[in-house]
């Protein structure tokens, strides 16, 4: 999360009570607009770690807690790491956000934002999903397999070392019980008598946890499944 998200998440936290959007404006010294990107924005990373009710918005102390420690508490910098928030967020997000409120969630101009579209445009084009603007809208069209492929690229991007344990897998997808996956996969895989190293098994649960996090999101496949070989009984299992 960015720093701004991270004070929001710590000023829910920290008065303990729900507050409504021009409280947590004034707060943070932001517009009511930014406070609702900002919360948009901690619900992708965080699938609904604020809710909103009637009278405000809260949030459960023990996931701020485990949201504050695992943030890096910076903002995207450089180019390629705008690139990636911004992609991220599209898949996210259902493929289509408004052009002004991505900048103001990184502190960007649009200019900056266009000066960034080509870089997006060929990233995006190798997995064969098309990127757009279109007025105040930012779209990403693709098949829903493409778009998990991306994620999937997006997220090795962001660890230096890709995802080197189960740890890191759970600090990326918090809202998913990676150590409980790992344990029914591993299960799955002992009753069939096959082994697994370590680093195949890690690439296996970052995928199996993208497709858990997408049907979280409402994001299901909607093509039919592609042609596969013939298998034998036991790879069929």
């Amino acid at each position: 999360m960015a720093s701004k998200q991270n004070q929001l998440v710590q000023t829910l936290l920290d008065q303990n009570q729900q507050l409504n959007a021009t409280q947590l404006a004034n707060s943070l010294g932001v517009s009511v607009r930014t406070v609702h990107n900002y919360i948009n924005a901690v619900n992708a990373q965080y699938p609904d770690a604020i809710v909103s009710t009637p009278t405000g918005y809260r949030i459960a102390p023990a996931m701020a807690q485990q949201m504050l420690h695992q943030s890096p508490n910076d903002i995207p910098q450089n180019a390629q790491d705008r690139c990636t928030y911004i992609l991220n967020r599209l898949v996210q997000k259902g493929g289509s956000l408004n052009l002004y409120d991505l900048c103001d969630e990184i502190y960007i101009s649009a200019t900056t934002f266009h000066a960034l579209m080509g870089k997006m445009r060929r990233l995006t084009r190798e997995y064969d999903l098309s990127l757009a603007v279109s007025g105040d809208a930012v779209t990403l069209t693709g098949s829903e397999r493409n778009k998990r492929r991306l994620l999937s690229g997006l997220l090795y991007h962001e660890s230096a070392s890709a995802f080197t344990s189960t740890d890191s897998l759970q600090a990326a997808f918090p809202s998913i019980d990676i150590e409980k996956v790992r344990a029914d996969v591993m299960d799955v895989l002992n009753e069939n008598h096959y082994f697994i190293n370590d680093y195949s098994l890690l690439n296996l649960l970052l995928h199996i946890a993208i497709a858990i996090n997408r049907v979280q999101n409402g994001c299901v496949y909607t093509e039919a499944p592609s042609t596969m070989h013939p298998l034998d009984p036991q790879n069929e299992r």
